[in-house]
Parts: structure tokens; sequence; C-alpha cells
């Protein structure tokens, strides 16, 4: 079995859990009903941000108009993706979308890529 195949992206929010289809698609993340995580936060956009699998390593994508930030345990600063950014993703941390300077209660979605 191929370290790609061995391991698993897993995102937990709001005691709800998903984890990245073995199909390749994305896992999206925004205010559509369509969305895998759906938010409640008005600086969301429908489609805010997209996870999934490219060549073997798991990446997040911002689809927004506001930025998607991701935090990583032992990172002092949260880094800001700006549209179409893809970043590849260490094995934890918290994918952050919203914003406290509007009053609103960001949504924190954590990961964790485990093995199987």
């Amino acid at each position: 079995m191929s370290k790609a195949a061995a391991e698993r992206l897993v995102l937990f929010w709001r005691g709800q859990t998903r984890a990245i289809p073995e199909d390749g698609t994305q896992l999206v993340i925004g205010r559509s009903s369509q969305c895998q995580f759906v938010l409640d936060i008005a600086s969301a956009s429908r489609r805010h941000a997209a996870v999934s699998r490219q060549d073997g390593v798991f990446v997040v994508e911002d689809l927004s108009r506001n930025g998607t930030q991701i935090a990583v345990p032992g990172v002092a600063e949260p880094r800001r993706l700006k549209a179409g950014e893809p970043l590849p993703l260490p094995p934890r941390g918290e994918i952050v979308i919203g914003s406290t300077e509007l009053g609103e209660e960001p949504a924190r979605i954590a990961w964790e890529i485990v093995k199987r």
C-alpha cells in the first residue's frame, strides 16, 4: 500500500466528522447547503475553501474573496491564504473562517491526517 493510500485526512467541526473521499473529490466548506460543512458566518463565501488530495498530498485551497486562515500547532501566527492559493497541509491544524473584526465567532475546523 502506498503512503498516500495509507493516510486519510479527517476534519472535525461542531460534532461533525468528514473525511476526504477516496475518489479524490473535494470536500468544500462554505455557506451553501451543497457544502460538506455548512457555515452560518456572514463573511464566509458560498464556497469558501476546499480540501482535497492532489498528487498524494492533502491541500486546502481558498475559494473566497475574504481569505482563509490556516492555524498550525507550534506556529505563532495563522497563515492567511488568498483566493486560489493552495497550501499543502501538515499532519494537524485548523482551517479558520470568519472575522473577529466583524464581530463574528470564526469557524475553527480541525483536521488530522491519520494512518489507516
